[in-house]
């Protein structure tokens, strides 16, 4: 079963740098961002791949050039499997902070090494919690880091080639930074665990399109924007998913 060397892999990745993470802990700790990005970007790479090849999930980006270069975005994606983290860390211009729900604070190692990507924990059943988070969200876009999010606020148990709505929260992050948005339609990663029977992981294909940015540059001015341009987010994925 690829769930026995995949969850190895996952953690011993980790064990067997226990150096690194506690160099990159101390760097965090003392605001030395630059050393802590460095980590990030050598080693986050390595581990998703890693991850991702010891499932025997095979993935194919199209649509780079749809990333607007020099200034930090805020990529929206489909979600539909635990793996969805992997394809946004491997987003070609690095990896990026997420915004992750509250459970995966939890596990152990895990944890920490999403602290040195900035990682935010959101708990969606605290109002008051999440506003807070998207605010620091909000921050880190104001630094210069683009962030990954998944709008749905749950995976999306439903047939391929469908997505839940988008909640507008979320887009309130670009808005309110004028950061472009980059829509990501993310297929057939369902099937690499959450869409079999059994408990396992399981060989896939996997295909993420990055889709063209939606502007939001002066969007703050206007009443309602967020929610507009979630619907126009979603939409725009949600019909590239249908081509399939």
């Amino acid at each position: 079963m690829r769930i026995i060397p995949v969850f190895f892999y996952l953690f011993g990745y980790i064990i067997f740098h226990p150096f690194v993470l506690i160099r990159g802990l101390k760097a965090l700790k003392a605001g030395d961002f630059a050393t802590v990005d460095a980590i990030t970007k050598k080693h986050v790479p390595i581990w998703c791949r890693g991850v991702l090849k010891t499932a025997g999930v095979k993935v194919t980006v199209t649509g780079q050039e749809n990333i607007p270069g020099g200034q930090p975005c805020v990529f929206v994606a489909n979600h539909r499997s635990l793996f969805d983290f992997f394809f946004l860390l491997l987003m070609p211009n690095g990896p990026m902070p997420l915004v992750a729900k509250i459970e995966i604070e939890k596990v152990p190692l895990v944890r920490q090494w999403m602290y040195l990507l900035h990682c935010m924990f959101i708990d969606r059943d605290d109002a008051k919690q999440s506003v807070k988070i998207l605010g620091e969200a909000q921050s880190l876009v104001e630094r210069g880091y683009s962030v990954g999010i998944f709008p749905e606020g749950t995976r999306y148990k439903g047939e391929e080639g469908d997505m839940g709505t988008f909640l507008s929260g979320s887009f309130r992050v670009a808005v309110k930074t004028g950061a472009p948005i980059v829509p990501v339609a993310i297929f057939n990663s369902r099937a690499i665990m959450e869409g079999k029977k059994h408990l396992g992981v399981y060989a896939a294909d996997v295909e993420v399109r990055i889709l063209p940015p939606i502007p939001t540059e002066g969007l703050a001015k206007t009443g309602n924007s967020a929610k507009a341009v979630a619907a126009q987010a979603e939409e725009l994925v949600r019909a590239e998913l249908k081509k399939n």
